[in-house]
């Protein structure tokens, strides 16, 4: 074996060597999406007195083993029989790996859908869409990655006592003008 086929041997080595540690880096570095659950939705001015007030409970968790997770602001929209019923904007935070964050708010519905909330209500027919816009950074290490867009959604039915069982949002295939722009 002549010298020269040792070093394209060697040479070979590590590059096969590098390659696998790159990929191995880039499976265990790489960020996974955040996971957005409706843990409870309530009306609980259902009785048709005043505005309307839908209150709900967001659980966010990040899944990420190495890595946490910055969300800007986060528009929360509902949507009532397909239309905008009212939105909220939610201040922006940091989330750590591995970390499971509990938001609370409220959206006004308003006068306008005050009767056609306590009467779908009253009637067990209520369709709710939430939809949810934000934009996260992941933290991986000492890096922080480009601006990911989150636009998310559930749909839910509310039963007659105003209130919602947990509801997992998912990426929304429909993208609203309204919820985009927040209103």
């Amino acid at each position: 074996m002549s010298r020269s086929d040792g070093v394209c041997c060697w040479l070979l080595l590590v590059l096969t060597l590098s390659g696998f540690l790159i990929l191995i880096l880039w499976l265990t570095l790489r960020p996974s999406a955040p996971s957005y659950t409706i843990v409870d939705l309530s009306i609980p001015n259902a009785n048709g007195t005043g505005n309307t007030t839908i209150l709900f409970g967001l659980e966010v968790s990040n899944p990420n083993l190495g890595g946490g997770v910055y969300y800007s602001d986060m528009n929360v929209t509902l949507f009532l029989f397909d239309e905008n019923a009212g939105s909220m904007t939610m201040p922006s935070f940091y989330q750590g790996h591995q970390r499971t964050t509990s938001l609370r708010g409220g959206v006004d519905a308003g006068r306008r859908w005050s009767d056609a909330v306590v009467r779908a209500v009253t009637n067990g027919t209520t369709q709710l869409t939430m939809g949810l816009v934000t934009k996260v950074r992941y933290k991986t290490l000492w890096w922080w990655s480009r601006v990911h867009r989150m636009v998310e959604q559930a749909r839910m039915s509310v039963g007659k006592d105003g209130k919602v069982r947990k509801a997992r949002m998912h990426r929304s295939r429909r993208k609203r003008k309204s919820l985009l722009l927040g209103g």
